[in-house]
Parts: structure tokens; sequence; C-alpha cells
């Protein structure tokens, strides 16, 4: 990749010369050690994917400046990502540049990023730029420690906790219970795609439910044979048309090179 020279970083004196927009991203690069790590399969990859891939992908046909960003040793070796110097990056340069000429993704591309998609590859890059496999080529792990959580009454079962953790961290506190009729209300179209007739419901709410209100709900006609099909056919009309439509979801050769 052709570096850019760039005057003000040339002489010391040049530094009053830097961008505002520089400045206010890179001045405080040390304090982001502490934050919490960005995962690159899952937050930068898909930016990455919509925006840079077309022309520093893996497709040879459309590579420009024989760049590659899905593969990390590429990427490092043009100084597109500098771990150990982030400001001198030549990506994040372009990135943030405001020189029709320098920035990336080009004008001509009809592409766009937020500041927030440009704050969060800054950040990524100064925790290292590290590359993951997609998370979908991933193997789980057998098994998750429970995350710590203040509330110690409110998880019922193991996810409950995952819920909670998540809910806290944004000083938010969990929807009260739901009312039994709106329960089942859910867990029908959940299982069968229509809600529950007035009968069901009338019978869900005359019998006390148990301590474990699915068993109520995993009747004979939420579990039939009829009532998958009929469910698998409206999901699918749905589906369709939204997996036609073009999104930011990495193709299987996008996958990371780390």
């Amino acid at each position: 990749m052709k570096r850019i020279q760039h005057p003000y970083c040339e002489s010391i004196h040049a530094v009053l010369k830097i961008p505002p927009y520089l400045l206010c991203h890179f001045a405080f690069a040390t304090l982001s050690q502490g934050a919490e790590r960005i995962s690159y399969a899952r937050e930068i990859l898909p930016i990455l994917s919509e925006n840079c891939f077309y022309c520093h992908g893996p497709d040879k046909e459309h590579r420009k400046e024989d760049l590659r960003l899905d593969v990390r040793a590429d990427a490092i070796e043009a100084f597109a990502w500098d771990p150990e110097n982030p400001p001198e990056s030549e990506a994040l340069i372009r990135i943030f540049s405001d020189d029709k000429d320098d920035v990336m993704p080009p004008p001509e591309s009809h592409r766009t990023l937020t500041a927030q998609q440009k704050d969060l590859i800054k950040k990524w890059v100064e925790q290292g730029a590290e590359y993951e496999t997609h998370w979908a080529f991933v193997t789980p792990p057998k098994e998750i420690p429970l995350p710590g959580t203040t509330d110690k009454t409110w998880a019922k079962a193991p996810i409950d906790s995952f819920i909670l953790a998540r809910l806290e961290k944004e000083k938010l506190t969990p929807s009260p219970p739901a009312a039994p009729e709106r329960w089942l209300r859910r867990v029908t179209f959940d299982l069968t795609g229509l809600p529950p007739t007035q009968a069901e419901i009338d019978a869900f709410l005359t019998d006390p439910p148990p301590a474990k209100p699915s068993s109520t709900a995993c009747s004979p006609r939420h579990v039939s044979a009829n009532a998958w099909p009929r469910h698998g056919s409206m999901w699918r009309a749905t589906r369709i048309p939204s997996d036609t439509r073009r999104t930011s979801r990495p193709r299987l050769g996008h996958t990371a090179i780390g």
C-alpha cells in the first residue's frame, strides 16, 4: 500500500497542524487498554466486509494496491494497521481523512463509515488489531462460567444470569413477570406461529400453572406434527425475502486469516 506523506509527521513543530479529529482520537490511546476487548469477528469484520473487502479482500479481480485487509499479516506488513503506533496506521489515516482523494472508503464507492464505526476500528487497532476466525467456524466451549450479578434472586435458570449481567451493565432493571395469558401467547406463537385459542387461554387461566409453566404450554397441539410444518412455512416465507436483501454479514470467503 502506498504510504501517504504527511507534512505534520516530519517534525515536532508540525504537531500543531494535526487535524483536531486525529488529536481527539489518538491523544488517549493508552486509556483504551483497560477497556473491554473488541471482537474482530463480531464487531470489526462486518464493517470491513461491507465497506473494504471489495477492493482489499480475497477477490483478485477487484483488489487494489495489492492490499488485503482480510489477512492480518498482509495488512500489518503494508502498515494498514500499525498496532505499535496506531496513529501511523495508513488505513486509519485514510478512514479519518477529510480529503476526498485519500479517504477510505472512496466517495465513488458510495460507502461511508459512521463516526461510531471509525472509533470502533481505531480502538481495535489500539488493542492490537488481533484477527479471529468468524464465530460460525469456532467450536463452542463445553462450559461457560456464569457471570456474577448484584441481584442474586432474579435468575431462575443459568441463561438468566447472562441476561441479568448485561442489564446491570447497562444500568437497566428486568421487566416484571408477564401476565399468564401474555406468557401463553408468547410461547404459543414461538411453537406454532399462531396465537392460542380462547379455549386454551381459559384452560390455562382456570388451572393454576405449575412451578414450571412450560409443561402446561407444551400441550399436544403445540408439539403436534401439524403445528411445525405450518410454522415452518411461515418462517420460510419471512426468511427468503430477507436473505435476498444485501446485508452486512460476511460471505464465507471473508473469513479472517490471523
